[in-house]
């Protein structure tokens, strides 16, 4: 995915759906990925610029390495998968 998918700080509807931090942001702030996530209003929202600013992505080379997919959501300190 992150090599998909590893665009920061889309300018572009089309940017912002290959961007992996995009869509974490989108689903914390809206509560879904639907049509509306990747529109240039939601592109204009200044706080899912500033918590996609914030998000780290950092690929599990164990979970590579043993073939497996799958993410973690770290937010302070606190993990769930």
């Amino acid at each position: 995915a992150l090599r998909y998918a590893g665009n920061r700080a889309p300018q572009a509807a089309i940017s912002a759906q290959f961007s992996l931090s995009w869509a974490v942001a989108a689903a914390l702030v809206g509560g879904d990925l639907g049509p509306a996530a990747y529109t240039d209003a939601a592109l204009a929202d200044p706080r899912l610029r500033a918590i996609e600013a914030m998000i780290e992505l950092v690929e599990d080379r164990a979970l590579t390495e043993a073939g497996r997919r799958g993410a973690t959501l770290t937010v302070d300190g606190e993990s769930a998968t």
